[in-house]
């Protein structure tokens, strides 16, 4: 079934404005929010706020007896006027919150109708009868008559409405005014002029103000009257035959009222009197109270039987419930069990009279909504009819990628966590909703890639307000407005972790640091000794990197990561550069070369000192395999042992020394080449030893080379065994 029609602020009349009632179906009234935008949809969502009453218990009265008038008693209990309608008496009941009638007291006969409860501050309940008396009624049931002083009684003697006033004596409107009772039962009269031919007729309140106000039906007026003074003031409705009935301060600091025969629902301003009407969708609203929930509730008295308890939040907002399809309501009250009690008269659906009622009690409804409030998550369920005085269990569900952000309950109570992904509220004690916002975490790298070790930071953003952040490797900072640093070094972290909410929902964060290596570069050839023209062919080299290698000239980087480089990479110091592999944010890495370095053989000549011209014998060690030697003016012999052997004449061949020949070493066809000092010393001539003739290379010197070719054998074989 449709709840019905919420009925918002901009739907009021204020004073002035005068139409006549009628009632509206309910296609019109849902029309009424029509072409207004999002109000419109403001509108239907405010009417769908509390549409079913889960809870509802009926106590019936018995047979024949119509339930009317129901207060909360000042002993803890309820207390209702009923009438008999077999026997024309009519009683007072006392009923437990229980449903269990604790007392029946008989008022009067059906002459003198009881009308109106009130619960004193003396403890006692006091009832108006039509007859111009007030009954005292204690909690056990003995009752004390007190009659109304003539000049407010009135011809017909009616006494209606009855409060506890602010000097916490009892007030009771009649037909000529209204009576003030004493404790001792003594009534003052305070005369109120009326122009209707029935006098004062109408219930009687203690506003916020003080002051205490009359609705009085006979004359479409609401009445304030100064209980200090007696003095009084009338506020005319707009419709002058309009019937005021039902009357409660409201919690909003004004004086609310219901207009039966006008459809309609009014509050008055107690400092200035101004006048503002609510349209409810259901004819006839009767009696109105304020709920334990700090709005006001009423039930409507159809004889049709289409009748609802409804409610009406202090803004405006009007949401009615079908709890009383096949009844009409008499009375509703506000219990110390913080439940609404109310009476209720059946309807016979073919004679259409009352025969019999109910008493009728509920936790107020509670409407339980989730609401996401951005993309990215649902909060489910959206919507749960639920009472008063239990809690709400929802399930916050992100999509892939999010976390929840935030969470917030309005007038949910403290939220709790039930379960990973699931939140309970309070104990309901109104509408309540739940709002969550989702947030999808993510990172970015500075610099995205680097070398190992190199270091780096990342900076995460769309974190949830309360959660964790975890990245292996990385020291991260505490969240503010939802981001957070992180700072790792390239090769410990790859920048890959996760976030987490709160209430257990995790977001896997991506790899974000590629770590690179830098070139790898091979010499050819191989090895070398210093000054050796090397080509290089290095590769690996990353993208938009470049590669310098000192003392060489590098061509452009190839597609797949190659360079080849050309240059002298040794000076005599044999020292050897570094292949450097530089990326574009600026950062440097050194790769060593793959080349041997040579540092030459180590050669001794004999004899020395020499003299020039004379025979010398050079024995080298250390010598690179593959080596050729040359001497000049001399022959060498290189062993596989890493050894040499030369033959030569000191003098012959020389350097600028004028004494040491030239001995080299080569390698690689001649590309690697080192000349090794011999270090010879000049020995004077001496007058015994005349000076040898330097011998040409005839069989002299074929004989020397055979000879030196059988010693190097001979050591061959010395050191085979």
């Amino acid at each position: 079934m449709l709840p019905a029609q919420c009925t918002a602020p901009w739907q009021s009349v204020v004073t002035g404005h005068r139409r006549k009632p009628r009632p509206l179906s309910r296609t019109h009234r849902l029309g009424d929010c029509a072409g207004r935008g999002l109000v419109w949809l403001l509108c239907l969502f405010s009417s769908w706020a509390s549409a079913q009453i889960t809870g509802l218990t009926r106590y019936p009265v018995g047979p024949d007896t119509l339930p009317q008038e129901i207060v909360a008693g000042p002993d803890g209990q309820m207390w209702f006027t009923q009438r008999q309608l077999v026997g024309s008496t009519t009683s007072v009941v006392q009923l437990g919150l229980d449903g269990t009638t604790r007392g029946t007291y008989q008022t009067a006969a059906w002459a003198a109708v009881p009308s109106r409860l009130g619960a004193g501050t003396d403890g006692n309940i006091w009832v108006t009868v039509w007859d111009g008396e007030a009954i005292r009624v204690a909690p056990d049931g003995t009752q004390a008559r007190f009659s109304a002083p003539a000049s407010v009684v009135g011809y017909a003697g009616w006494a209606t409405g009855i409060t506890p006033g602010p000097d916490g004596q009892m007030w009771m409107v009649l037909q000529g005014g209204v009576a003030r009772i004493a404790p001792d039962g003594s009534m003052a009269a305070y005369p109120i002029a009326s122009s209707s031919y029935f006098g004062l007729n109408g219930s009687i309140v203690t506003g916020p103000d003080g002051q205490l106000w009359i609705a009085d039906g006979g004359t479409a007026r609401i009445i304030r009257l100064d209980p200090k003074t007696g003095n009084s003031q009338s506020y005319p409705l707009p419709d002058p035959s309009s019937y005021p009935a039902g009357l409660t301060a409201g919690p909003d600091g004004q004086v609310w009222f219901t207009v039966p025969t006008a459809q309609q629902i009014g509050r008055i301003h107690p400092v200035d009197g101004s006048l503002q009407f609510f349209t409810p969708p259901t004819y006839a609203p009767a009696s109105i109270t304020v709920g334990p929930d700090g709005n006001l509730w009423y039930v409507t008295a159809q004889y049709n039987g289409q009748n609802v308890v409804g409610r009406i939040t202090p803004q405006g907002r009007i949401t009615e419930y079908p709890v009383l399809k096949g009844s009409k309501g008499s009375s509703i009250t506000a219990g110390p069990d913080g439940k609404l009690w109310l009476t209720e008269e059946l309807i016979d659906p073919v004679a259409g009279g009352v025969s019999t009622g109910n008493i009728v009690t509920f936790a107020l409804p509670a409407r339980v909504t989730g609401l996401a409030t951005g993309p990215g998550g649902t909060v489910t369920p959206a919507s749960q009819d639920l009472r008063m005085g239990v809690s709400a269990t929802l399930t916050l569900s992100p999509d892939t990628g999010y976390l929840v952000d935030t969470v917030e309950a309005d007038r949910c109570g403290p939220l709790g966590l039930s379960e990973p992904g699931t939140v309970s509220t309070g104990v309901l004690s109104s509408d309540c909703t739940v709002s969550a916002r989702f947030t999808a975490p993510q990172c970015s790298a500075s610099p995205a890639r680097g070398f190992a070790g190199a270091p780096a930071s990342l900076l995460c953003s769309g974190l949830p307000a309360v959660g964790a952040l975890d990245i292996p490797g990385a020291t991260c900072s505490d969240t503010v407005d939802g981001q957070a640093t992180c700072l790792g070094t390239i090769g410990q972290t790859d920048g890959s972790g996760s976030a987490r909410d709160a209430l257990g929902h995790a977001v896997a964060l991506p790899a974000l640091l590629s770590p690179v290596a830098p070139a790898v570069c091979q010499a050819r050839p191989a090895a070398g000794f210093a000054n050796t023209p090397v080509a290089l062919r290095c590769t690996g080299l990353p993208p938009a990197a470049s590669l310098s290698v000192a003392g060489a000239q590098c061509a452009p980087p190839e597609p797949d990561g190659s360079v080849l480089c050309q240059g002298l990479l040794m000076g005599g110091d044999q020292s050897l550069p570094d292949a450097v592999t530089t990326l574009d944010d600026g950062s440097e890495a050194r790769q060593p070369i793959g080349f041997e370095t040579l540092p030459g053989p180590t050669c001794q000549a004999e004899p020395n000192p020499a003299r020039s011209g004379t025979p010398i014998s050079i024995q080298c060690s250390d010598v690179p395999a593959g080596s050729v030697a040359t001497l000049a003016n001399g022959v060498c012999v290189v062993g596989s042992d890493g050894q040499a052997t030369c033959q030569g004449t000191a003098g012959l061949g020389a350097d600028e020394l004028g004494l040491n020949p030239t001995l080299s070493f080569e390698l690689n066809g001649g590309t690697a080449r080192i000349v090794t000092p011999l270090a010879l010393l000049n020995a004077p001539p001496s007058p015994a030893d005349p000076l040898t003739p330097v011998p040409t290379l005839g069989t002299t010197g074929l004989g020397a080379l055979i000879g030196l070719l059988l010693l190097g054998a001979r050591r061959q074989r010395q050191r085979g065994r």
